[in-house]
């Protein structure tokens, strides 16, 4: 269970996450470069070694009706107990205002151990709210609008509160439509 605090424009929050081998694997922060994606709407990405350990990358990155953004950061830790990720971006044709100019982003993640018993692989818990990242993303993938739109701006560390309650309600969709497939 990974617990991260991110600092994005000065909004705070903490996530868990409960990651195995599998979801690992398919969730790579340094996407396709090294594997991670099949597929990247990236015209340029580079991840390369720092002295002492960890990696820098920069990546530009057009997200669709959400515009371009362009990243710049570097990653340090054990990467077993502790890792930090610091990116400083820059949006430019944003739809969102607010997701437009020059943005800094620092995550400090530290393993606490297994998952809970309450919590499975592939689960991400932000406040009270639980949703499962691998679920979620195909479902999401089939979806289209401005839940599109908040997810681009959230990779990108552009969360404002009101894109937030867009991701709720998004969520609370999926979830919805992940029990009706169950059932």
């Amino acid at each position: 269970l990974w617990d991260n605090k991110i600092d994005s424009r000065g909004a705070k929050q903490t996530v868990k996450m409960c990651l195995d081998a599998t979801v690992d694997q398919k969730m790579k922060w340094w996407g396709s470069q090294v594997g991670g994606r099949s597929k990247s709407d990236c015209t340029h990405e580079t991840v390369t070694p720092l002295p002492g350990g960890g990696w820098r990358f920069h990546a530009v990155c057009h997200m669709g009706e959400s515009g371009t953004v362009t990243s710049d950061g570097q990653a340090t830790g054990d990467f077993s107990s502790h890792y930090k990720v610091e990116v400083n971006s820059v949006t430019e044709g944003s739809p969102m205002a607010q997701a437009n100019g020059a943005h800094t982003t620092t995550i400090e993640a530290d393993w606490l151990g297994p998952c809970p018993p309450d919590m499975k692989a592939g689960d991400m818990q932000v406040g009270n709210f639980k949703f499962n990242m691998l679920a979620g993303a195909d479902a999401a993938a089939s979806m289209q609008g401005d839940a599109a739109k908040v997810r681009a701006e959230a990779a990108a560390g552009h969360v404002n509160p009101a894109d937030l309650a867009k991701l709720r309600a998004q969520a609370e969709a999926m979830k919805k439509q992940m029990k009706d497939v169950q059932q």
